[in-house]
């Protein structure tokens, strides 16, 4: 019996590589933002908020949460970091300036303009702790 191999005929499955640590530390940290978004969101609709968007994608950039507190429209950055105060640093000046651009956008696409706004920020850490703090981003548009 004679063997024969053809090498021109297509793998069936590509091989498996093992990501490497710094992909495994970019997953963990986007599913640690994303479950931190979500409690977040749960905290805000427990307190009376309407949620009228999440993760919005503008041209300035993203806006994390939008929701309703009665007649203002909130603007949500939230920040997961290993401790709350370290989220709170994690809060650039340009990025505040970027969610306030997007803000804008987003207002005006939605023929929102009309509403009270707030930028507040959402400070989660890595036992789950979290906390709202409203009128936190001092966005001025000028």
């Amino acid at each position: 019996m004679q063997l024969s191999l053809d090498f021109s005929a297509p793998l069936a499955q590509p091989p498996i590589c093992a990501p490497s640590v710094k992909q495994r530390q970019g997953a963990t940290s986007y599913a640690a933002g994303l479950l931190a978004e979500e409690a977040v969101e749960q905290d805000l609709v427990e307190a009376g908020h309407r949620v009228l968007d999440r993760r919005a994608r503008m041209s300035a950039g993203e806006i994390d949460l939008i929701s309703q507190d009665n007649g203002t429209i909130v603007f949500t950055e939230i920040k997961q970091r290993r401790t709350l105060d370290e989220a709170a640093h994690a809060l650039s000046a340009k990025q505040i300036h970027r969610i306030g651009q997007a803000a804008l956008e987003w207002l005006s696409s939605h023929d929102l303009d009309h509403f009270d706004i707030r930028f507040d920020a959402a400070l989660v850490d890595r036992q789950g702790r979290r906390e709202i703090r409203a009128n936190a981003l001092d966005f001025s548009p000028h």
